[in-house]
């Protein structure tokens, strides 16, 4: 079982960071809550160990959230900055900050990936949002993941919310 309070410091900074940019975070389709920032942080946690600059997929795939190049693209043309090049396993050039990374995150969901928006908003606990947020969000390959991350979600929303 996950337990936050083994991570490292910076590992713990970066998730609460997470927790704190969609904790809240409001559109006109709806409003955010604990639950559903918990479920990003889980989402990046099984993506990315949250190493901001980290490359998986044989270096295909970038960031928090493992973003591939379609959506990489448009996420950087969004924020009007370079795409991030892999110059390594944990490194990139013109890397993006956690908080562009959100901001990313963020416009998907408000385009691209409206419907996951829509059905993470739907859920009323983190188990739900974590499970959501992986198969429709994340779209992770492996069938047993949502649920996984499911349980995750809930977990990190413990302990993000004794640490608020």
């Amino acid at each position: 079982m996950l337990n936050p309070s083994l991570y490292l410091p910076w590992q713990h900074e970066r998730a609460l960071s997470i927790y704190r940019f969609f904790d809240g975070k409001s559109s006109p389709r709806g409003t955010l809550r604990a639950h559903h920032a918990a479920a990003m942080v889980e989402q990046a946690d099984a993506e990315s160990s949250f190493f901001i600059d980290a490359w998986g997929d044989l270096y295909t795939a970038y960031g928090l959230w493992q973003m591939h190049d379609d959506r990489l693209a448009r996420g950087c043309q969004f924020l009007g900055v370079a795409k991030p090049l892999c110059a390594g396993r944990l490194t990139a050039k013109n890397g993006l900050s956690l908080t562009q990374q959100c901001e990313i995150a963020w416009r998907e969901f408000q385009t691209t990936e409206s419907l996951a928006f829509a059905l993470l908003l739907s859920t009323t606990n983190a188990h739900d949002a974590g499970a959501v947020a992986c198969a429709k969000y994340e779209r992770a390959g492996a069938k047993s993941q949502p649920e996984i991350r499911g349980q995750r979600a809930l977990a990190w929303l413990n302990w993000l919310t004794q640490q608020s």
